[in-house]
């Protein structure tokens, strides 16, 4: 998915206005969600509530992968989910806890999540997390 931000124009071009375009001080200032009581006046998503979307769809993909093991033990489940960068940025920063500036995706990176017997583990940018969706 892609950031519900962009649903809200009057915040996007807020953010253009304040840092001359989209480029990486217009990322920065939104994942520190610099700006948030004007986020949070026009209505927009930040950070963090994209990080919580993110969060309650992977339980859905982990229940459902669940239910599919134990119904097909033989067999394997892969479920390949395709998101926007700041829907891996805002989710990868919050698992970890790093800082914004220290987690940023381009084009054709990924995070890897992996179910063993409900343990979840997350790879982001080759280094592994555990990890809890609750």
């Amino acid at each position: 998915g892609e950031a519900l931000m962009f649903q809200v124009p009057e915040f996007t071009q807020f953010l253009r206005e304040q840092y001359g375009g989209q480029g990486e001080e217009f990322w920065k200032n939104f994942y520190k969600d610099t700006h948030q009581e004007k986020r949070k006046e026009l209505g927009a998503e930040g950070p963090a509530e994209i990080a919580e979307r993110m969060r309650q769809f992977l339980r859905v993909v982990n229940r459902f992968a669940n239910y599919y093991h134990r119904r097909y033990p033989e067999r394997r489940l892969v479920p390949w989910i395709v998101s926007h960068g700041e829907c891996l940025s805002s989710l990868s920063q919050n698992i970890t806890g790093l800082e914004t500036g220290d987690i940023h995706f381009g084009y054709n990176e990924a995070v890897v999540i992996t179910d063993r017997q409900n343990e979840l583990e997350a790879q982001i940018k080759n280094q592994k997390y555990g990890i809890s969706l609750r």
